[in-house]
C-alpha cells in the first residue's frame, strides 16, 4: 500500500482483521476512529465523514483502522462491509484490506469484491498446507484463477523447501518472493514503513515496489 501510493496513487490501507488489528501499531498511527464509525452510519455515508474517520500515513496512504476493542468486531457485518467497500472504491484507485487469517462472514464478503487476492505463504509444510486449502476453497467459491496471487514471505536459501518446491507442490507459480530480513521485524517492531527512501535498497523493499508496480499495472489494464 505504501509504495502504491508513493507512486502517486490514491491508496486506502483498511484493516480487516477486526478483532486484533495491528495496522496501526505497524504504522505508529493512533486515532480513536474506526471502521465501526463508518458501518454505524452505513447508510449515510459521504466523503466527509469517511474523511473524517480515516487516518493519513506520512507516505501519504489513508487508513482506516480496526475496531480499539476486541468485542467491538461483532458490530461489522458482512452486509455492512459490503456497502463501504463499494463507496470506497469510488473514492481511490486501489484499496488494500489486510484481512484475518480465520474465514468469517466478513473476510468472505471482503474476498468475494476483491479485484486480487494475496496469499501469502512461507517455507514450511504447515503454511503449504492452509495454503492449499484456500485453494480448495477457491475452486468451491468459484474464484478464476488470476485473482489469486501467491507470495512467499521470508524466503531463504537456507530453508529445505525451496520457492521451486513451493510452486511444484501446490501448481502455482509464485507471483513475488520477499527475501528473509531482519529490517523487516525492526520496521514493525518501531512502527515504521519498510518501504522508504533509506531502505530502498534493500531485496526486500525493492521486491515490494516491483510486486505493487505489478500489481497496479495489471489491474489498470483491466479498467481501461
Amino acid at each position: 500500500a505504501v509504495a502504491m501510493a508513493e507512486a502517486g496513487n490514491k491508496t486506502l490501507l483498511v484493516d480487516g482483521s477486526l478483532q486484533f488489528g495491528d495496522v496501526g501499531v505497524m504504522l505508529n498511527l493512533k486515532s480513536s476512529a474506526s471502521i465501526v464509525d463508518l458501518v454505524e452510519r452505513v447508510n449515510d455515508l459521504d466523503h466527509d465523514l469517511v474523511s473524517s474517520v480515516l487516518v493519513t500515513h506520512d507516505s501519504g496512504m489513508q487508513v482506516l483502522l480496526a475496531p480499539p476493542r476486541p468485542e467491538m468486531a461483532e458490530l461489522v457485518t458482512a452486509e455492512d462491509t459490503k456497502t463501504l467497500m463499494d463507496l470506497l472504491r469510488t473514492l481511490f484507485d486501489f484499496i488494500v484490506v489486510d484481512t484475518s487469517t480465520s474465514l468469517d462472514n466478513v473476510s468472505l464478503a471482503i474476498l468475494d469484491l476483491a479485484d486480487r487476492i494475496i496469499l501469502v505463504t512461507q517455507q514450511s509444510l504447515p503454511s503449504l498446507k492452509n495454503v492449499s486449502r484456500f485453494f480448495d476453497l477457491s475452486e468451491v467459491l468459484e474464484y478464476e484463477r488470476e485473482k489469486v496471487v501467491l507470495v512467499i514471505n521470508h524466503a531463504s536459501k537456507r530453508m529445505n523447501i525451496t520457492v521451486k518446491d513451493i510452486e511444484d507442490t501446490l501448481k502455482w507459480p509464485a507471483t513475488a518472493v520477499f527475501p528473509e530480513d531482519a529490517a523487516a521485524y525492526d520496521a514493525a517492531d518501531q512502527g515504521r514503513r519498510l518501504v522508504s527512501a533509506t531502505s530502498q535498497k534493500r531485496p526486500i523493499s525493492q521486491a515490494l515496489v516491483r510486486f505493487a508496480r505489478r500489481l497496479s499495472d495489471e489491474m489498470g489494464r483491466e479498467n481501461t
